[in-house]
């Protein structure tokens, strides 16, 4: 699954390589008919992963940090009347071209409070379980989707980074992906995972991970994300 040329090629010298790269690869995930996105597609889409540190929200992978979570005691009113607006992606614009076939799907997302700020919160609901140290071909293709919207259509392109939180959905499991693509390494994608949070028992009884989805959720924004200065380990060294 190489980001190669294709009738989808941008036929303007105005994108350059990183919008090439996310306009592409979303292109090619999208149509694809594995739900769990391979090794060897992971390599060839240049995807480096490490691991999202849930408790603290600090970056293992020498990245910047996005997002601060919120405290468990702000919860009772946690977006006061800033509650973001859902926004829902109607046409399939960004899901998979098997929409009808239900093998995943983008629920819809949310943008930062501020305007200036490139981030966004992504739900995706998937029929692929979640496994540890793999990723969903849905979750790489919701993040390409959404990171090339915010280059090609949103007018953030001059920012060095978009970060991208998605909070990814199967059956009763969830986990938290933190996505980001820079200017630095335009033609790679950077991705942190958290641990699977498993509810098969019922929320009652996985309180304390239920708590820590809903702080990821109202956690504040935060980064320079037009100037920051991101120190990326080297593709190939996964965590």
């Amino acid at each position: 699954m190489k980001p190669i040329t294709s009738e989808h090629e941008p036929q303007t010298t105005q994108w350059d390589e990183g919008q090439v790269y996310v306009k592409t690869c979303h292109n090619a995930t999208r149509k694809a008919l594995a739900l769990l996105l391979s090794r060897s597609n992971k390599e060839n889409l240049h995807i480096t992963t490490t691991e999202l540190e849930l408790s603290s929200g600090d970056p293992l992978d020498y990245g910047p940090r996005f997002v601060v979570k919120a405290f468990h005691y702000s919860l009772d009113n946690i977006f006061g009347e800033n509650m973001p607006a859902y926004i829902l992606d109607e046409d399939n614009n960004l899901g998979s071209v098997y929409a009808p076939q239900w093998q995943w799907k983008l629920a819809g997302w949310t943008n930062a409070k501020k305007a200036s700020q490139p981030h966004i919160n992504a739900f995706i609901v998937d029929s692929q379980p979640h496994l540890i140290d793999r990723l969903n071909s849905g979750e790489v293709s919701v993040s390409y989707g959404l990171i090339a919207k915010r280059r090609l259509e949103d007018g953030y392109n001059d920012h060095r980074y978009i970060p991208i939180t998605v909070f990814s959905v199967s059956d009763f499991q969830v986990r938290i992906l933190q996505i980001w693509h820079g200017k630095q390494n335009p033609k790679a994608l950077q991705i942190r995972s958290s641990r699977i949070m498993d509810f098969k028992d019922g929320i009652q009884n996985n309180l304390d991970d239920w708590v820590t989805i809903l702080c990821w959720i109202a956690g504040e924004s935060v980064e320079d994300t037009r100037n920051g200065i991101e120190v990326v380990q080297p593709f190939g060294n996964d965590a």
